[in-house]
């Protein structure tokens, strides 16, 4: 099990500046543990990005009893079958003091871990658009 190193504000972090400069430095603890039971209830969450912004607009965490899964390439590209910090942060909020982490300040989870509504699964950001040419076609 491994720790996965995070910072705050995100206004000062942005995408692919990795927290340098930023000066609020913290560490998310359990990346790499087993998955947790937080019960028979399928949830979905948001939680926003914390280090690099790979997706700026943040990640989708799932848990249906008792998998989980995140849309961070930590995740979909190394873990699969243990928890990314994504996960630990969801956890953390629902099972208070699970990880061990310390975090920032007192609202910090409520502030960057959202749960979603459970039919929709539509995150309270919004859906992150990226810009795109418009290309004109001659039919």
């Amino acid at each position: 099990m491994t720790d996965c190193n995070a910072c705050t504000p995100q206004g000062l972090n942005p995408p692919g500046n990795n927290c340098h400069g930023v000066p609020t430095r913290f560490t998310v603890h359990g990346r790499g543990s087993p998955f947790v039971d937080i019960g028979p209830i399928e949830r979905h969450f948001h939680v926003s990005y914390l280090k690099y912004g790979a997706i700026p607009s943040g990640y989708r965490v799932h848990y249906q009893p008792v998998e989980w899964s995140c849309t961070c390439p930590d995740f979909t590209r190394r873990l699969r079958h243990t928890n990314c910090k994504h996960i630990m942060m969801c956890l953390d909020l629902k099972l208070p003091g699970h990880s061990g982490t310390t975090y920032p300040f007192p609202t910090f989870l409520v502030q960057h871990v959202i749960e979603m509504d459970e039919v929709s699964a539509v995150s309270p950001f919004g859906t992150f658009h990226q810009l795109v040419p418009i290309v004109e076609c001659n039919i």
